[in-house]
């Protein structure tokens, strides 16, 4: 009889050790749909084919890029995807040549995101920080210190792509071209919260101002507490 009820309360244990692993499943599901959904249904579709096709890849393509990145301050989520640019937070990252041509088999008609070939297997980059801007103790901070990026790769193409740990957030107007042509090392663009760039090329003092720039919350590029 005892062994019995040992039996009973270690299946009992299994079951609910089971519905607690589907449950959380489904849950890690669910807050990956929500994500995809800002990116379209053909987005949510390829992704699908994914996971469906996982097995031809070397190792699974990631993307699109902007689903695992979130911007900590609501207030530049507009400059964030501005600056990255939304063709790259729509892209994907494959391990190699092959995993790429394969991807491409599986796009839909619809849909043709960039496809950028990286090391998935690579860590995380260290960026010492004599090559970082030194602008905290001005105020500032740079692009990578307002995103959390929750993909080694995605982080190391962003650095690659787009330099997001060269580029200066500054809160006034009036700091922007005076720390954009300022020459300081390390400091490739300087951006504020109206779409505003300033920078240095060839010797040359450069500022954009974008007149269809929108105040909004970026489409691609959440906040920390979106879901």
């Amino acid at each position: 009889m005892q062994e019995i009820v040992r039996k009973a309360k270690a299946d009992l244990r299994n079951i609910r050790r089971e519905f607690e692993q589907k449950r959380q499943e489904q849950m890690i599901a669910a807050n990956s749909d929500n994500n995809l959904r800002r990116f379209g249904p053909a987005f949510v579709d390829l992704v699908r084919r994914i996971e469906e096709n996982r097995a031809r890849f070397h190792e699974c393509p990631v993307g699109p890029i902007g689903q695992y990145v979130k911007v900590l301050d609501q207030s530049w989520a507009p400059a964030v995807e501005s600056c990255i640019g939304v063709q790259t937070l729509q892209s994907f990252i494959v391990h190699t040549a092959n995993d790429a041509r394969v991807l491409r088999r599986l796009l839909p008609e619809n849909v043709s995101p960039t496809i950028i070939v990286s090391n998935l297997r690579r860590a995380r980059y260290n960026i010492r920080e004599e090559y970082k801007p030194q602008v905290r103790h001005l105020g500032h901070c740079t692009m990578l210190d307002m995103l959390n990026i929750r993909n080694d790769a995605v982080f190391n193409v962003l650095v690659d792509e787009s330099s997001v740990e060269r580029i200066v957030l500054v809160s006034t107007e009036e700091d922007i071209t005076e720390l954009g042509w300022s020459r300081l090392p390390n400091i490739m663009e300087v951006w504020n919260k109206h779409g505003e760039r300033a920078s240095t090329r060839n010797r040359s003092n450069a500022f954009e101002r974008r007149e269809t720039y929108e105040m909004r919350e970026g489409s691609f590029c959440q906040t920390e507490r979106s879901t």
